[in-house]
């Protein structure tokens, strides 16, 4: 048999790559290619080869081509940390590379998608030219979509499939396609498409036709509730990748994207800077600003520098990764460390550990104006006096890609956030619904929510809400129907963008309403994986 390698290209892979690399141990030599992971990938991965090297992400194309050329041999079998090579495989790839009669292989890949090997959809037979010599071609094609091309030699098919774990579940496919329409959506600006030409109708012709291709005229019906979610998933991403070339014209137009004219204001204005207005003799409520946050480094300083005024800041931080508890210990040094939990319980583990008679819940992502400030000041003037009133509502301006969006049911979007301690606790079944124990009141001036300052952000906000909506759906409910996956989400894009004018917006208030409604269908996907996971 030709001497073989096996080459791999890894980034945070720990769940995968063990079983991946037990399934090569029979190869001559395994060379790994690893751009920066942060978990243990490159500690399992030493321990079954020498041949690890760290390389900065260049893109799929250039990181598999630069794995193929550090290998010792010309035979490469290139493969995935999600895919697996079982013993059928691999005795049909021994028996073929003994007198190889071409000069590479087409693989098919067993796809298996939330647990079920689809058959239909396109995502079978899916084969995969991974068997090569090397010599006779380069990886090509458009990033993320990697494929080796042979310019001179032979190809032939190999009979035995490769086994391909493309998604545990719901969540990881989210995170994955998010990162795939982004390396895509950044191909195609390079390869000359102008972010400038993409409009809406383009946007839902491309998710409607990726819908049909894959459920209909591809028979993805017939893998049952995983091919329709699947159908449904390339839809919206189909959709998501495009609204990603549109997100970066935002991103390189003066004066435009997703920083507001008031995060500029702020953005001058460091802490130092920033002094307390002077206080009134009727303002005597004290007052605790309490902030939830995880890798929130670039909205925390601006959040804080806009409540400054208050007596007490509180942080309670999901042990971010990012610079974001070093650059609240500026503003504070109430700053607690608690592992993520959900929103409620987050929030009631900083109820805890304020001391202000009021406290004001705020998000990394919003600032208060000096209206508001000024807003509060008066109403807790007033409730300390008559002493009914125990928490107020505070409407919401919510930027969208530097846009406020007026329409779409986006605003006035009125949220408890200013309580008297000890009126309210948070239900933890719940995304974030205070229970409240007395009288409440409504403030004229909103807080300022800069919700969209990326689709990348959008999705991962989106990712950890619905896990707890999913929750609450699988509690009040045993079984997930096709009518939820399809008929929920489109009444809320239709609510949203026709019934609540959302359309008003432009393109901003479509790709707002498009969110809204894969939100609903990424809640109800969760909800059936919990269904079958509990029975």
């Amino acid at each position: 048999m030709a001497d073989l390698t096996a080459t791999i290209i890894t980034h945070n892979e720990e769940e995968n790559i063990q079983a991946c690399l037990e399934s090569l141990t029979w190869v001559k030599e395994i060379v790994i290619v690893d751009s920066g992971s942060a978990d243990r990938t490159v500690e399992i991965c030493r321990g079954y080869t020498d041949k690890v090297f760290r390389h900065p992400w260049a893109g799929f194309i250039e990181q598999k081509n630069f794995a193929i050329s550090l290998a010792t041999h010309d035979w490469i079998l290139n493969i995935d940390a999600d895919e697996r090579v079982p013993d059928e495989l691999r005795q049909a790839i021994e028996r073929e590379l003994s007198t190889p009669r071409h000069d590479g292989y087409w693989i098919a890949r067993r796809n298996y998608f939330l647990g079920r090997w689809m058959r239909h959809g396109g995502w079978y037979p899916d084969r995969v030219l991974r068997l090569f010599d090397r010599r006779k071609g380069r990886f090509g094609g458009v990033n993320p979509h990697a494929y080796f091309g042979i310019s001179d030699g032979s190809v032939g098919c190999m009979t035995n499939d490769l086994i391909h774990l493309t998604y545990h579940d719901f969540s990881q496919y989210l995170r994955k396609q998010d990162r795939y329409t982004r390396i895509s959506a950044e191909e195609r600006v390079t390869r000359g498409r102008q972010p400038g030409s993409v409009s809406g109708a383009e946007l839902l012709a491309r998710a409607l036709v990726k819908f049909v291709q894959v459920y209909l005229l591809k028979r993805g019906f017939l893998d049952g509730m995983p091919g329709l979610i699947a159908a449904l998933g390339a839809a919206y991403f189909n959709f998501i990748k495009y609204a990603k070339v549109w997100e970066l014209r935002l991103r390189t137009e003066p004066g435009q994207g997703t920083e507001s004219r008031q995060e500029r204001w702020l953005d001058r204005h460091s802490a130092s800077a920033v002094k307390p207005l002077v206080r009134q003799d009727e303002w005597t409520a004290r007052v605790s600003v309490l902030v939830i946050t995880r890798n929130e480094e670039e909205n925390i300083q601006q959040c804080l520098e806009s409540v400054i005024w208050a007596d007490e800041i509180v942080v309670v931080d999901a042990l971010s990764e990012d610079h974001t508890v070093e650059i609240s210990r500026r503003f504070t040094d109430k700053v607690y460390l608690n592992p993520w939990s959900g929103f409620p319980a987050q929030r009631n583990f900083g109820l805890e550990r304020v001391s202000g008679q009021w406290v004001l819940i705020l998000d990394a992502d919003e600032r208060v104006t000096p209206e508001v400030q000024e807003e509060i000041q008066a109403c807790l003037g007033r409730a300390n006096q008559d002493g009914v009133v125990v928490a107020y509502r505070i409407p919401r301006q919510n930027y969208f890609f530097g846009r406020w969006l007026r329409w779409g049911g986006a605003f006035p979007d009125l949220q408890w956030r200013l309580f008297k301690r000890g009126f309210i606790r948070y239900d933890e079944t719940t995304l974030d619904t205070p229970i409240i124990g007395g009288v409440s009141g409504i403030m004229r001036n909103p807080i300022s929510h800069f919700t969209g300052r990326s689709l990348r952000q959008r999705l991962r906000k989106l990712d950890a809400e619905t896990q707890i909506k999913a929750r609450e759906i699988r509690a009040r409910r045993t079984r997930i129907s096709w009518s939820d996956l399809t008929l929920r989400p489109l009444v809320a894009f239709l609510k949203v963008y026709l019934l609540k004018q959302g359309f008003r917006d432009g393109l901003h208030g479509l790709v707002y309403a498009a969110l809204f409604s894969f939100h609903t269908f990424a809640r109800y996907v969760k909800a059936w994986e919990l269904s079958r996971k509990l029975g």
